[in-house]
């Protein structure tokens, strides 16, 4: 059985938890995470809030509760230290025991958090860092529990080459890079007609700059299209700023997967709302709904960073599937490229579907991610958070 360590739940209304949960689709696990990131509890029963704090302060009760539990001990956490006594009771009662650990973090004190549950479990893991959450990197000097848990994982898996490169800070050891994945749908879209609009879809989170942008291009984008239309798919609709929600209309967000791809695969191009400032969000990490767009086979409108880790993976397709938009009249010319003749979308779509399938197939994907597991799982237990241990790989 898999224990899977991460920050926040897992949940599809957002990358990190809906690729998570795509990963173990099938497999044996049980999931431990401390904060709820997006307001949501997690969408899967084998999951635990490891959380002290998250209790209604009904009649002040709440408070006193919480007080109770920390006078007797009964927390979960002493600092970033998870409570052994507690955590195992928690294993023995549920009769959970653990082969390897797979923990996904990206910041120091979630780092903390994970490495000392991984030295209670005394299991293998792998280390899988999809983003980092520090605004200036990873730094050796003032991240010992990151350093502690890159040492002792059995295998490391990096998402972008520039989480790569700040993780080789620490390690010399191999550093497997494996992109996101997503299914191979059978729901592509279908070139526009004259006599209906054109569909820009916008989903996944909407940064503020690159919605901003959009908004002010957007009187000048009507004037040089006939029809033209926006709509945004998912759950952070209410985030986008008031002046692009009196051009875009909200189309709802889909929990159910098969339909969300139908309803996008009836887009016929998408924009990507940044981030376009070089910033932690810029630097390392890749919006995953970016690759919901790419199997959709919609040709992208990209408001990104130079030098960004999202450029950096979407530029072996630029300019044929993806424009590179950072100002309003870019946008224009990226749009009427696009939709200039069948031929031009045609030729766009079929670069973005064709790079999709042959770098980011879920089935690939998490193949190279199991067998990373499943190697782990098999060595013997020499080192825990980098630190010698004879201990069993299984919990009892």
């Amino acid at each position: 059985m898999i224990c899977i360590l991460t920050e926040n739940e897992l949940a599809r209304n957002h990358g990190t938890g809906a690729q998570i949960l795509q990963m173990v689709e099938g497999s044996a696990f049980h999931h431990f995470h401390w904060h709820i990131g997006h307001g949501r509890k997690s969408e899967v029963r084998e999951s635990l809030l490891l959380d002290d704090w998250r209790l209604p302060n009904v009649f002040g009760l709440g408070g006193i509760v919480r007080r109770l539990r920390r006078f007797t001990g009964l927390t979960w956490w002493r600092g970033t230290q998870v409570n052994t006594s507690l955590f195992r009771s928690y294993l023995r009662l549920h009769g959970l025991k653990f082969n390897v650990a797979y923990v996904v973090v990206g910041r120091e004190s979630d780092a903390a958090r994970a490495l000392s549950i991984v030295k209670t479990l005394r299991v293998p893991y792998v280390l899988h860092m999809m983003d980092i959450m520090e605004s200036d990197g990873l730094k050796k000097e003032t991240m010992p529990a990151i350093g502690e848990l890159l040492a002792g994982a059995s295998k490391v898996i990096s998402l972008l080459p520039s989480i790569t490169r700040e993780m080789q800070k620490f390690i010399s050891a191999p550093i497997q890079e494996i992109p996101i994945g997503q299914k191979i749908t059978s729901w592509t879209a279908r070139e526009f007609s004259h006599d209906q609009p054109i569909r820009l879809a916008m989903v996944g989170r909407p940064y503020a700059a690159g919605c901003e942008l959009l908004a002010d291009a957007w009187e000048t984008v009507k004037r040089s299209q006939r029809k033209i239309e926006l709509v945004y798919y998912g759950a952070q609709y209410k985030d986008m700023s008031r002046k692009l929600k009196q051009v875009c209309h909200n189309g709802g967000y889909f929990s159910d997967d098969e339909a969300y791809r139908k309803i996008l695969a009836e887009a016929h191009l998408a924009f990507l709302s940044g981030p376009n400032a070089n910033d932690m969000f810029g630097k390392w990490s890749f919006p995953s709904r970016t690759v919901d767009y790419l199997m959709a086979g919609l040709p992208i409108l990209a408001c990104v960073a130079n030098g960004s880790s999202t450029e950096e993976i979407l530029r072996p397709i630029s300019p044929e599937g993806v424009a590179f938009t950072r100002n309003g009249p870019e946008i224009c010319d990226a749009i009427n490229r696009f939709t200039a003749d069948k031929q031009s979308w045609l030729a766009a779509s079929r670069a973005v579907r064709s790079f999709a399938e042959r770098t980011m197939s879920l089935d690939t994907v998490r193949k190279r991610v199991l067998d990373a597991l499943d190697a782990a799982a098999r060595k013997p237990v020499t080192r825990i958070g980098g630190t010698e241990s004879i201990t069993s790989a299984v919990v009892t």
